[in-house]
Formats: C-alpha cells, structure tokens, sequence
C-alpha cells in the first residue's frame, strides 16, 4: 500500500476488471469494445499525465523550498552582519560624542581663558591710558606761580 495516490495490486485489479468488461462488451458488440478500449487508453493516458504533472510540480515545490532555506541562510547571515556593522558604528559614534564633547569642554576653557587675558590687557591699557592722560595734563596745565 502507498502512502499516496493508488497502490499497484489496486490498479491492476482495475484493469483487469475494465479489461474483462471490454471483452464481454466486445463479444456482443465490437464497436462499442473498441469505443470502451479507446476509453480506456484515454483514462491511462490522463492518469499517466496527471502524475507527471504532480512529479514535476512536487520537485518545483521541492526546489522553491531548498531555495527559500538558501534565501532564509542568507539573510540570516546578512542579519548578523548588519548588526554587528551596527555595534561598530555605535561605538564610533560614542566615540566621536565623546571626542566632541572633549572638543567643546576645551574650547570653553580656552574661552574662559581668553576673556580674563584680554580682560587683564584691557586693564593694563586702561591704567596706561590714565597715566598718560595724567601726565598729559600735568605737563598742558598752566604753570601756577607761587608768590609767598
């Protein structure tokens, strides 16, 4: 017994019975024989055509289906690829935050430090302008003479 479509000792039994319908059909009358015989080809004939058919779409299935496992591989792989091309990118933009953040913290500092040196230059040019504006004036003052 098969596990699909019909077992062998079925078919047989089959056609020996169509066949002994055919004769006794024939021995009344050999038209309607031959016309049942042709019938008959034509029932094997389409049998023979549907399990063909089954076989080649059964392998078609078969294929698609070891292709799709292929696919189904490669995409896994391509998975596991894009995700650690993901990790790696992750850790160079930490990377770079943190670089920049380094970056902005110095440029602050280097800021701070600009302001209070020019802050002092400003000072310095500020007590030099005072001085010689003192002095200035002391030298176009008019000379007051001292009478005692």
């Amino acid at each position: 017994i098969k596990n699909m479509g019909i077992c062998s000792a079925r078919s047989d039994t089959y056609a020996e019975c169509f066949f002994e319908v055919i004769r006794q059909v024939t021995a009344e009358c050999w038209e309607r024989g031959l016309l049942l015989l042709k019938v008959y080809s034509e029932c094997i004939e389409a049998q023979k055509a549907h399990r063909e058919l089954f076989e080649s779409r059964t392998g078609y299935a078969l294929r698609l289906a070891l292709k799709g496992d292929k696919d189904t591989e490669a995409l896994k792989a391509q998975v596991i690829t894009l995700r650690k091309r993901a990790a790696e990118l992750a850790e160079q933009e930490a990377y770079y935050k943190e670089k920049n953040e380094s970056f902005a913290q110095e440029s602050i500092d280097q800021e701070h430090i600009d302001r209070k040196k020019w802050g002092e230059e400003i000072n310095a040019l500020k007590k030099e302008s005072n001085t010689k504006r003192n002095l200035l004036e002391a030298l176009t003052a008019p000379i007051v003479k001292n009478t005692i």
